[in-house]
């Protein structure tokens, strides 16, 4: 697992499922942002999974209030993971 470039917010975590397809990781959401995950590259040696945090401006100039709480999100792989490496990057959005 390679989280190098995530920063210190978010976990270095992933757990594949049985059939090695599924990848669980743990996005941040919370106030007026929700968490995603995509798989943004994979090769024979390593599986590249963006973890997406998406501001949601609130109607009506509102507040948002803080908060981030972890949440677990599944990706599938187009081949079971096997001893490929997991590298794991952040990118935030306005939706």
């Amino acid at each position: 697992m390679d989280g190098a470039t995530l920063p210190d917010t978010y976990k270095r975590e992933a757990w594949a499922s049985a059939d090695g397809r599924t990848v669980q990781v743990v996005g941040l959401a919370g106030g007026c942002k929700t968490a995603s995950a995509e798989v943004t590259a994979q090769s024979a040696d390593q599986v590249q999974i963006t973890l997406v945090t998406t501001y949601h401006p609130p109607a009506g100039g509102g507040v948002c209030t803080e908060e981030l709480r972890d949440v677990p999100l599944n990706v599938v792989l187009d081949a079971p993971l096997g001893d490929r490496r997991i590298v794991l990057e952040s990118r935030e959005q306005t939706g």
